[in-house]
This record gives C-alpha cells, structure tokens and sequence, in this order.
C-alpha cells in the first residue's frame, strides 16, 4: 500500500473488536464503527461493520 494509503471494509453483521486491533497491529491508525441501515429486503433494519486503517505518509 502507498504511503498516506487507506484500507476500507465494509463486514455484514457485528463488529468484532479483535479485527480492529489486529489491523492497529499492521496500519498506523484504524477505527470501526457499527453502521445501522433500512433494510429494503427484510423490511426491518440491519447492522453492519465499517473498518478503516490508513498508512502513514
């Protein structure tokens, strides 16, 4: 990855607390944040995980 490069993942389900520190080991910064949607298919809402870790420059 180049220097000041961004890594994104969106995960369906719960966040998992494990991955995000596991990427901290590996990128110089990284945070996750649970995402609640609409869920047109289910007629209810769903949860996701958002997981972003950048590169220094």
């Amino acid at each position: 990855m180049k220097p000041g490069g961004v890594f994104g993942l969106w995960a369906d389900g719960f966040l998992e607390d494990s991955f995000t520190n596991l990427l901290g080991m590996v990128f110089e910064s990284a945070d996750s944040q649970t995402i609640e949607f609409d869920n047109p298919l289910t007629g209810g809402s769903s949860e996701g995980a958002v997981y972003v870790a950048r590169v220094s420059l």
